[in-house]
């Protein structure tokens, strides 16, 4: 995954949409390990830009909810990645259950 998120800005955004993000949610879907973890998020969080907003709710939306967010790294990203979705002003609905599903996180 860190070769991938070195070359991952000179790949097509078809390529992109098509094969990588479905294996790299695969493969979070699998592993555990916060470094994994934090490697396709890093890939994920470099091509976040160019996905539409159903992208982003049906493939990297369900990868946040799962991340590991306990470990420090794959917070920061997790955040940052989270406060880029609302930027786009995807549904409150949306925005609420994230937002609640990190408070239960929190308390």
């Amino acid at each position: 995954m860190s070769a991938l998120s070195n070359v991952i800005d000179h790949i097509d955004e078809e390529t992109v949409r098509h094969k990588i993000l479905p294996k790299t949610k695969q493969l979070f879907d699998v592993n555990a390990d916060a470094k994994v973890q934090v490697n396709i998020l890093i890939c994920i969080e470099k091509v976040i830009t160019s996905l539409d907003k159903t992208e982003i709710l049906e493939e990297v939306l369900p990868i946040l909810l799962k991340a590991k967010i306990t470990d420090a790294s794959v917070l920061i990203i997790v955040i940052s990645m989270l406060s880029f979705t609302f930027s786009l002003h995807i549904s409150t609905f949306y925005s609420i259950f994230i937002c609640f599903s990190f408070q239960i996180f929190v308390n």
